[in-house]
C-alpha cells in the first residue's frame, strides 16, 4: 500500500486568508480593543468577536461560538485569529498566539490532522459566510 504524501496548498491557503480578512472586515467596523461584537444566528447560537490586541499592521481577536441550548455546549468553540492589515490576511492561531504548523506529522501528540492549519482557516471562512 502506498501513501500519498501531504503537500501543503500554499496558494489556496493565502486565498482563504484573504477571504477570511474581507469577511471579518465586513463584521468588525471598529478595531479598538474594548469593542466586543455579538451576532445572533438563526439557530439561536451566538458569535462573539473580541479584539484582544490592535496595532498599526496587525490585530489579534477571539471569535467564540456558543449555543443557547445547554445540551449543545459540547459544540461551543473559540478561534484565535491574527489579522495582518497591510497584507489583508486573517489566519487562525493557537490559544497561546503561536502560528499553527502548516504540515503536521501524524500521529502527533495533540492528535491533530496533517492539514489542521488549512482546515481551521477554511472552517473560519465557512463560518463567516454563514
Amino acid at each position: 500500500m502506498t501513501h500519498n504524501r501531504y503537500h501543503y496548498p500554499f496558494s489556496q491557503f493565502m486565498q482563504q486568508c484573504e477571504l477570511n480578512y474581507s469577511l471579518l472586515c465586513r463584521l468588525v467596523k471598529d478595531w479598538s480593543i474594548s469593542e466586543c461584537q455579538e451576532i445572533r444566528l438563526d439557530d439561536e447560537s451566538l458569535i462573539t468577536i473580541q479584539v484582544e490586541e490592535s496595532h498599526k499592521f496587525t490585530s489579534f481577536m477571539k471569535l467564540k461560538h456558543e449555543f443557547s441550548d445547554d445540551r449543545q455546549t459540547v459544540l461551543d468553540f473559540e478561534l484565535n485569529i491574527r489579522l495582518y492589515h497591510d497584507a489583508q490576511q486573517a489566519e487562525v492561531f493557537t490559544e497561546d498566539g503561536r502560528a499553527i504548523e502548516a504540515k503536521l506529522g501524524y500521529p502527533n501528540r495533540l492528535m491533530q490532522q496533517t492539514d489542521e492549519k488549512s482546515n481551521l482557516n477554511h472552517f473560519l471562512g465557512d463560518l463567516l459566510q454563514h
